[in-house]
């Protein structure tokens, strides 16, 4: 089956195009809509789907993956630019499920974001919004926000899945048996006042819910759904440590926990007779574990996720551990790289499956394996016109920040920069509860194959390093990270790898925000600065978005109480929008008219503000987007703006020109 699998992909419309000499990547090839993705096998591996993008009109193709004869083609079109499926995912043998995301059509002004889901049949017939008769509310219209929620493709009713349903005028999400055929929906369980989040066991019972309010987080948890409801895990999140459900076990009565270990996040088991922990499953000895992965039967623990620099798993089965070796050296020797690989899709008898392998050097490529015969074949890539050889690796750096904590992050360095020292663009990650790591990643690359050295610092407040280094971010958005950041630019400096003479800075959410205050708290260390949906003041964030109104409580410890006279006094030092006369360098803005998580309101402001002071500011809005970006042309138009604005303002200068440069 994989050779006829590999042999069928191979040639066609899925050959790479021909590699140019290597030089500055077009922006068209790193941010256009990926030529192929989501490859999916049907559970019985008779049939592989994916998803093809011509500019922003998408199909879904299906092929058979027994018959090399069989051209195969597209069963379904998405042709309204509006819509970008997500993702695609077998339901049974017969019939896929395709999410599209879309800005909704609800409310006035921001519009936000929706998710809606799709149903086709392989051979093309029954192609159907699913949501098109669920119920709608009010005036405006309101629709479920998130259609897309699945819970279980339950193994015993093919035409059905199990979704977690959030009415439009409900705080909480019910639980739903969705006919995948007629949209029809039915009551599964209802809403249970705070559960957030509800988890569904392999063979579909509904046997755990996570719930938070003021009072912190509580899981729910049964070991069958003929068992009463009973509370566990109850801690104040932001200001304790915890236990956190993970996932379920092989014994009805056991659950997985993530809880902590000397400050890092650690995976036990959990009794639920006892409601006590029973054993260490595993721990990292630098790092936090991540979620589990499961065998394909989704009831037998496999094995841990974690992040060092390298997304990776640890196996606890033997056969699963070697079985990754082997695909990682037939990676290497394949790509001639390193490269984080992950299973995408596997036949439910676990026989066949899809790997999905990237690195900072290779752009997403799709494999097949066959467990029978321990075989690996090359599939499909996503972006095949972007020249591996004008790709650059990142090189793993720690410093010391000014209050001696050390710092980790990445440097990368191009390579045509020689014995010349290259301007810098610092790269701030968003969040700030996030990370960076070594992955794929089209902004490094866009600015190192342009002859940048691009810095990426995970300062404090980010996540997957303990508790420690992510607390202590906690309201501090404006002074220790932003410090940190500093930090690592005097590092880079210090170290003679970068022109100390041209640095700029960009980011988009919570990383515009750090490419605005910087600057400002290091007037003559930056020459430009740009933000992407970057917040610009924290009061009007508090004032704008809902998910920060719905969680002021978090807002109030992780970032600052707004309803305080001394902590509304502290924010506004660290407003960029209340700073806007300390701008000390060109500024260029960009937001999407409908992001409903950093609103747009926050660059407009930002760009009368930096006018009334008399400083450079441009200001780029984009009227059909969300927070990121829907549409192809807007991406691309948004970074080839980008790298021109940082060309014209980082370019080499005489120092009379630069004595006589005014802000």
């Amino acid at each position: 089956m994989l050779r006829l699998l590999s042999a069928l992909l191979a040639g066609g419309i899925l050959a790479g195009a021909a590699h140019a000499e290597p030089g500055p990547i077009p922006v068209e090839d790193l941010f256009k809509n990926p030529t192929f993705s989501s490859p999916r096998l049907s559970p019985d591996g008779k049939h592989i789907a994916f998803l093809y993008s011509e500019g922003d009109r998408q199909l879904v193709m299906v092929r058979q993956s027994g018959d090399s004869n069989d051209p195969g083609g597209p069963i379904a079109a998405i042709t309204d630019p509006n819509i970008r499926l997500a993702w695609l995912a077998w339901a049974n043998n017969e019939r896929l499920l395709l999410s599209g995301t879309t800005r909704s059509s609800d409310g006035r002004g921001v519009r936000g974001r929706r998710t809606q889901l799709f149903a086709v049949d392989a051979n093309k017939d029954d192609f159907r919004w699913l949501a098109r008769r669920w119920p709608v509310h009010g005036q405006g219209a309101w629709r479920v926000q998130f259609e897309d929620q699945i819970l279980s493709y339950l193994p015993d009713q093919p035409d059905h899945v199990l979704i977690a349903y959030r009415d439009p005028i409900e705080d909480y999400p019910a639980v739903k048996r969705l006919n995948i055929k007629s949209g029809a929906l039915r009551s599964f369980a209802p809403m249970k006042r705070p559960v957030v989040q509800w988890h569904v066991d392999a063979d579909g019972r509904l046997r755990a819910g996570e719930a938070r309010d003021r009072n912190g987080y509580h899981a729910v948890l049964r070991a069958s759904e003929e068992d009463p409801w009973e509370r566990h895990l109850g801690h104040d999140s932001l200001r304790e440590a915890g236990l956190d459900f993970a996932g379920f076990s092989e014994d009805p009565n056991v659950v997985y926990v993530a809880g902590a270990l000397e400050g890092r996040s650690a995976i036990y088991s959990f009794d639920l007779a006892t409601g006590q922990t029973r054993e260490l499953i595993w721990t990292h000895r630098s790092v936090d574990a991540g979620s589990l992965v499961y065998a394909a039967d989704g009831r037998r623990l496999i094995g841990v996720r974690y992040v060092t620099d390298w997304p990776s798993i640890h196996y606890f089965d033997q056969a699963e551990k070697n079985t990754s070796r082997m695909i990682r050296r037939f990676l290497r020797t394949k790509l001639k790289r390193r490269t984080s690989t992950e299973t995408v899709s596997t036949t439910q008898d676990g026989n066949l499956r899809i790997i999905r392998a990237s690195g900072p050097t290779q752009p997403p490529v799709h494999f097949a394996f066959d467990a029978t015969t321990q075989g690996v074949g090359q599939l499909m890539e996503e972006y095949p016109r972007i020249d591996r050889a004008a790709l650059t690796m990142p090189e793993p750096i720690s410093f010391e920040a000014r209050d001696g904590r050390t710092i980790t992050g990445y440097l990368t360095i191009p390579a045509a920069a020689g014995d010349a020292l290259p301007p810098l663009i610092v790269l701030p990650h968003g969040g700030p509860w996030s990370r960076d790591m070594m992955r794929w990643d089209p902004e490094v690359q866009l600015f190192a194959s342009r002859g940048y050295a691009v810095l990426q610092v995970n300062f404090r407040g980010s996540t997957g390093f303990g508790s420690d280094l992510y607390t202590s971010g906690f309201r501090e958005q404006g002074l220790a990270i932003q410090d940190d950041i500093t930090d690592g630019v005097h590092w880079a400096v210090s170290q003679a790898r970068v022109d100390r003479d041209r640095i700029g800075i960009y980011g988009t959410s919570f990383g515009g925000y750090s490419a605005l205050m910087n600057p400002i708290r290091n007037p003559g260390l930056y020459r430009a600065a740009a933000s992407y949906a970057g917040v610009a003041d924290f009061q009007l964030q508090a004032e704008t978005n809902s998910a920060y109104i719905e969680h002021q409580d978090a807002g109030d410890v992780m970032v600052g109480d707004e309803d305080d006279r001394k902590e509304r006094a502290r924010l506004r030092t660290q407003s960029p929008l209340a700073r806007a006369s300390e701008m000390p360098v060109p500024v260029l803005l960009g937001h999407g008219q409908d992001d409903d998580v950093v609103n747009a309101k926050q660059s407009r402001q930002m760009r009368d503000a930096l006018e009334a002071a008399g400083k450079r500011v441009e200001y780029m809005q984009f009227e059909n987007e969300i927070h990121g970006f829907l549409l192809e042309e807007n991406r691309v138009a948004f970074y080839t703006r980008l790298v021109s604005f940082f060309d014209e303002h980082l370019a080499s200068r005489s120092p009379e020109t630069a004595s006589a440069e005014t802000p």
